[in-house]
């Protein structure tokens, strides 16, 4: 819960139209922007395997877990329910029916957060490829070194 008001907080902050009302439209546009963004496909197995799959338990999704199994399969036996985990094609289904109408942002696309198309990045880095980030950015915003980077990006 607090990670989330963080991450909301945070979030909030740092959206471009935020950042257009405290520093302005000409310095945003001249600044420079890039992101760091994650394989599409990497996201889903990863959020499934994490959130769903049953490999690890997690309570905190659990509920949602059995409402996809419910939703996608017709099973209204809560006894039934119990033991099941959405599979794969269950937890895919699901995103693609809900689409970013979903109450946790974990599950909103990537593309939803860059505020795309109306921002307007320099870079657009893959996240599986920080270790190798390029060398253009890294000088833009002033560290020396990959290592450096990535962190800034995990701490």
């Amino acid at each position: 819960e607090l990670d989330t008001l963080a991450h909301e907080t945070v979030f909030a902050n740092y959206r471009i139209k935020k950042m257009i009302e405290v520093y302005g439209r000409l310095v945003v546009r001249e600044a420079f922007s890039f992101a760091v963004v994650r394989n599409p496909w990497t996201r889903l197995v990863s959020g499934y395997r994490d959130k769903f799959s049953g490999e690890r338990e997690n309570d905190q999704y659990r509920a949602i877990g059995i409402a996809i199994v419910r939703e996608m399969r017709g099973i209204k036996d809560p006894k039934l329910l119990e033991g099941l985990h959405p599979t794969f094609a269950d937890y895919a289904r699901w995103l693609v029916k809900k689409g970013s109408h979903h109450h946790d942002r974990y599950f909103y696309p990537q593309v939803d957060d860059l505020c795309m198309p109306h921002a307007m990045y320099d870079f657009i880095v893959p996240l599986e490829h920080t270790e190798t980030l390029s060398q253009e950015v890294l000088s833009k915003i002033d560290i020396q070194e990959t290592k450096s980077f990535w962190v800034l990006m995990t701490n």
